[in-house]
């Protein structure tokens, strides 16, 4: 009640006295600056009401429109504004500002592409539209309009580097090695992989391996679609000549985020050479998001041989200066754990893992791994075997 009293006796005071537009104007201002978005509106109307078409007092009072969050009614004013004053700097300014204060990035897009065909140097309206594409997920046309700009400001090098980080090439490799305390020699891996991170990510990847005293290669692709914001999915192949991986290895699972929780669903079917049955495995998984923390927990169900099994998982992973760098515990209990390299690994009676993984990003293409893991692991013969594994691996960022 206060403040429309005091609205109204602004307003008959300034209806009262002879005032040009800049008095109004810098009233307007010295109330908005003190947060008194309503009496500037009051000071403004009366100066519209004796000068309707001046231009700072109408933009102005777009401005204390959006200041206080009524974006609908700014958006009415600002066509009013651009209709009257056509390719208009400040209004085109005002229409970006809108959409972006009030996250409307499809419509930012929008505005930009408008404010740059009049304006085409602008670097103000060429950062915002950087972040329109940015937050649409349309990473490669952001990487491609990035490429264009020549100048350089700290908000652009920021907003850059978060664009490379979910879009690029990535090439590595990576080895690991298993020591057993019974029955095999060690374990030796190695893995050659490509990917494409994106909106929708690949990986490509090319192993080789010596288990049970024999040598082999394997080779997998594994795709990520990405539906829209809250559905991804998980789509793998892979395929081996050689007994001591997979002959074939087919699996998929999707990815809902629902509210803060991420739920996901999915199945894997794994058939080996000397196997006359194949593997049939199916998990669910439920993740949350906690500040720099994902944690997340899934069961396996498998069936191998007419024999059905249950595996838990649980990972956290404690993120630090970005999405590289990371400290991530793994922890499994049940017949298959971690991962599944061969048909031994999935016909145990019991397993329990716990692996401790720490990433790194250096020099700002280097990706950098290593991990160190034991498996205590219970077969049905009675045999009972410890294993302890060390992983490495280095990617560049293309």
């Amino acid at each position: 009640m206060k403040k429309l009293l005091f609205t109204l006796f602004v307003t008959i005071g300034y209806l009262a006295s002879g005032q040009d537009s800049e008095s109004y104007l810098k009233r307007a201002k010295a109330l908005a600056s003190e947060k008194e978005y309503a009496e500037a509106s009051g000071v403004l109307y009366v100066g519209l009401e004796r000068y309707p078409a001046d231009h700072d007092l109408r933009s102005y009072q777009i401005r204390i429109l959006l200041w206080a969050g009524d974006y609908s009614a700014g958006v009415v004013q600002i066509e009013k504004l651009l209709l009257d004053f056509p390719d208009d700097y400040e209004g085109l300014q005002l229409l970006i500002i809108k959409d972006w204060w009030s996250e409307n990035w499809a419509g930012l897009l929008n505005s930009t592409e408008s404010a740059l065909s009049s304006f085409p140097n602008d670097n103000d309206f060429k950062l915002k539209k950087l972040l329109a594409l940015k937050n649409l997920e349309r990473y490669a046309e952001a990487s491609d309009f990035l490429a264009t700009l020549t100048e350089t400001s700290p908000q652009l090098v920021e907003l850059g580097n978060e664009i490379k980080m979910k879009h690029h090439h990535q090439i590595g490799i990576s080895s690991s090695y298993a020591h057993f305390t019974e029955a095999f020699d060690p374990w030796i891996l190695g893995t050659v992989n490509y990917q494409r991170i994106s909106r929708s990510s690949l990986n490509v990847s090319a192993t080789y391996g010596r288990m049970f005293d024999q040598n082999g290669t394997s080779f997998n692709a594994a795709y990520y679609p990405r539906f829209s914001k809250n559905l991804t999915g998980f789509v793998e192949v892979g395929t081996s000549q050689s007994v001591i991986f997979p002959e074939l290895r087919v699996g998929a699972e999707l990815t809902a985020l629902m509210s803060v929780l991420e739920m996901s669903l999915g199945g894997k079917v794994l058939k080996f050479k000397e196997q006359e049955e194949g593997a049939t495995l199916i998990t669910a998984g439920l993740g949350k998001y906690l500040k720099n923390y994902f944690v997340n927990y899934k069961a396996w169900f498998a069936q191998v041989n007419s024999t059905r099994s249950l595996t838990h998982t649980l990972l956290v992973r404690r993120f630090f200066q970005n999405r590289f760098h990371y400290v991530q515990l793994n922890l499994a209990n049940g017949a298959t754990p971690l991962q599944i390299n061969n048909f031994s690994e999935i016909s145990r009676v019991s397993a329990s893992a716990v692996n401790l993984t720490y990433s790194h990003l250096l020099f700002e293409t280097i990706i950098s791994s290593i991990s160190l893991g034991g498996q205590k692991e219970d077969y049905f013969s009675g045999a009972n075997r410890v294993r302890y594994t060390v992983r490495v691996g280095l990617s560049r960022i293309l």
